[in-house]
């Protein structure tokens, strides 16, 4: 946003040298000759530029009539003093804006020299970052400097003002393409609609005053009217339905995000389950496999045991045959006895030696068995 905070008026009508401090909303008010249209014309001469599309205020008499020079030399409309100013001077329209986007401050006017022959001179001015106060009109002498002096004075070094932005255009239409551009690219329309919102006669009827001020005058279009204010119905029937199905969409995807957020957690549940079944499953696993290794050590032991006997059985049957040799040879009854007693104790030895056999053998092949079902079951890849 652009809003003006100052105007200074120097030789503008019957304003010497006057600063306005103005804000955002600004209501002007006063006697009539109070010099309220003064202001408001002296805006017009800055906002609009080409006198062409300026009306001056038509409620003036007509022998104080506005007019540019009039306003420039202050007609007073007295016979023993037609103007306030003669001969030669300068007159300035300086108003300076805020900025709100750029926070900065900027000043646009104009410098219009008068010599004595009335063919004034007008040059407009945009100056970036800059301030009303910052601005010097006035020489170190008392004398308000010409519109060259003003601008050398700002361009040449002499300021304070270095390399800040500044446009000085004498071309109206040139300086009416900038002032739009600085006043953030305005459309054309801006200089007849605000040439046509300044209204200085009383109203009396209002659709005088609509087509005058405010609008280009033409016939109401009843037929026109009545088909747009069906579409429009027709429109605002269309943006409750989509406003509608905006809102039952906007309940889907809260409901899909909730749904999508649970399914997300569900999922990391559901993984961590199956992980720590993996993990104990590994574990029984690992467990099983010490048990196959520890039975197959006792297998082992078993065996060997079982070799041992067998040789113990191959050495008692050799010696019983050795002994029932001597038996058979020397007639020894009583060795005879002594060595089938110990025949019978080394046979039921081997039977029991025997039985523990089978009972290992049927052991083993009972986890042998387990672990067999255990490898092909099928929560293993988990």
């Amino acid at each position: 946003m652009k809003w003006m905070r100052k105007l200074r008026l120097i030789n503008w009508h019957y304003y010497q040298d006057e600063t306005m401090e103005f804000g955002k909303q600004t209501l002007i008010t006063g006697q009539n000759a109070a010099g309220k249209s003064t202001i408001i014309d002296a805006l017009q001469v800055i906002f609009i530029a080409d006198q062409r599309q300026i009306r001056f205020n038509p409620a003036a008499h007509e022998e104080t009539k506005r007019s540019m020079l009039n306003y420039l030399r202050g007609k007073i409309g007295s016979d023993e003093q037609s103007y306030l100013r003669n001969g030669d001077f300068t007159t300035y329209i300086a108003a300076e804006f805020w900025d709100d986007d750029r926070k900065e401050a900027f000043v646009v006017g104009v410098a219009v020299d008068v010599p004595r022959d009335h063919q004034y001179q007008e040059q407009y001015f945009i100056l970036a970052e800059t301030s009303l106060d910052e601005l010097e009109f006035v020489k170190p002498s008392g004398h308000l400097r010409t519109r060259e002096e003003f601008k050398r004075w700002h361009t040449n070094g002499t300021s304070s003002f270095g390399r800040r932005r500044a446009i000085f255009e004498q071309n109206k239409s040139l300086y009416q393409k900038a002032l739009l551009a600085r006043f953030g690219n305005l459309r054309e329309r801006f200089f007849p609609i605000f040439q046509k919102a300044l209204s200085f006669k009383p109203i009396h009827n209002v659709r005088d005053f609509v087509y005058e001020y405010i609008m280009e005058k033409r016939e109401l279009q009843i037929n026109l009217m009545k088909e747009n204010f069906d579409i429009y119905e027709r429109y605002n029937m269309e943006l409750e339905m989509l406003q509608e199905r905006k809102d039952k969409l906007q309940e889907i995807q809260a409901k899909y995000e909730q749904y999508d957020k649970l399914r997300a957690t569900i999922g990391e549940q559901e993984y961590v389950i199956r992980r720590l079944r993996v993990v104990l499953e590994e574990e029984q696993l690992e467990s099983l496999r010490q048990d196959v290794t520890r039975i197959n050590e006792e297998l082992r032991k078993l065996a060997d045991e079982l070799a041992f006997a067998r040789t113990k059985y191959e050495e008692a049957r050799d010696e019983a045959e050795r002994a029932f040799t001597r038996l058979t040879h020397h007639d020894d009854r009583r060795r005879k006895d002594e060595l089938e007693a110990e025949i019978s104790d080394l046979q039921r030895l081997e039977r029991r030696l025997l039985t523990d056999l089978s009972e290992t053998y049927r052991a083993l092949e009972e986890e042998r068995a387990l672990i067999t079902r255990l490898a092909g079951w099928e929560g293993n890849e988990k």
